[in-house]
């Protein structure tokens, strides 16, 4: 419990600084209130519009939260937004920090509707409001249009909503609730990481050979094993080298013609003299 204690006031230190990052962006008056509502914005929504509850955040028992989220929008706006040595080393902290605590996050919304008696699908909206609410709001407090704000980060909210189906399935069928909490940290952090460094690249590199793979071998072989024809699999076959031939082809010759395009500017350059001016007249006026 100390380590998840840990993980969860990190996290709230984390959204206190993106909060006051907004607003440095945007309206640096508006520091504290950001980096408040970022930290426990979620918990506000969940507790108001959800739970039917009087909000956790504006009691005692959530004053070291509070703090820590005001610290943190105060130390970000007053040290570490004027370096860039490190703003460039507090993005990656913050990525790994957020990625764990996004898990806590889910489980504190849905343990705390169950809690209150709430059915499963009550506390698995309850789970992503507590995740997702806080940045929604300061990012509304800041500014940005409700447009820009539900289409951006579209891999972290869909990472979120199945982080939070998982928890809630595992808590309804008699699974441990630390154990559980531990796989959806674990889940969170791992695939947040990769859809920040390289998930895009690692896509757009292997979609071309899983779908050619896919094509070939299972398409073939269900064709070959349902229908048994060896003539509709010859024909499926020489349709489909014939496309990715085709494919290939086209693929080379932009690539050549790239390569080439590079090689005439360079001689341009090296060789001005061989190629004649144009529009050399200049009109005074």
């Amino acid at each position: 419990m100390k380590l998840l204690s840990i993980i969860y006031y990190l996290g709230i230190f984390v959204c206190g600084i993106q909060g006051s990052q907004k607003s440095c962006n945007h309206h640096k008056f508006l520091c504290f209130p950001a980096s408040f509502l970022s930290a426990l914005g979620g918990g506000l929504l969940r507790d108001l519009f959800i739970l039917f509850v009087f909000p956790v955040a504006f009691t005692k028992i959530c004053l070291p939260e509070v703090t820590i989220a005001i610290c943190a929008g105060f130390l970000y706006r007053k040290y570490l937004q004027k370096h860039t040595i490190t703003k460039n080393i507090l993005k990656p902290l913050v990525t790994l920090i957020d990625s764990l605590a996004l898990g806590t996050f889910i489980a504190i919304g849905i343990n705390r509707a169950l809690d209150y008696g709430a059915n499963p699908i009550i506390a698995l909206f309850s789970g992503i409001t507590t995740a997702l609410g806080g940045g929604i709001l300061s990012s509304l407090l800041c500014g940005q249009s409700i447009y820009k704000i539900l289409t951006t980060n579209i891999y972290y909210r869909f990472i979120t909503i199945l982080g939070a189906i998982i928890y809630t399935y595992s808590l309804t069928n008699d699974i441990n609730k630390l154990t559980a909490q531990y796989i959806l940290i674990l889940y969170t952090l791992i695939f947040i990481m990769i859809s920040n460094y390289g998930f895009k690249t690692t896509l757009i590199k292997y979609q071309t050979e899983i779908f050619q793979f896919f094509n070939k071998v299972i398409i073939s072989f269900l064709i070959e094993t349902i229908l048994n024809s060896s003539d509709i699999q010859y024909i499926y076959s020489t349709q489909l080298s014939y496309s990715f031939n085709k494919f290939d082809y086209l693929k080379n010759k932009k690539y050549q013609f790239r390569k080439s395009n590079f090689y005439f500017t360079n001689y341009k350059a090296c060789y001005s003299h061989r190629f004649p001016r144009r529009n050399q007249s200049i009109c005074k006026r």
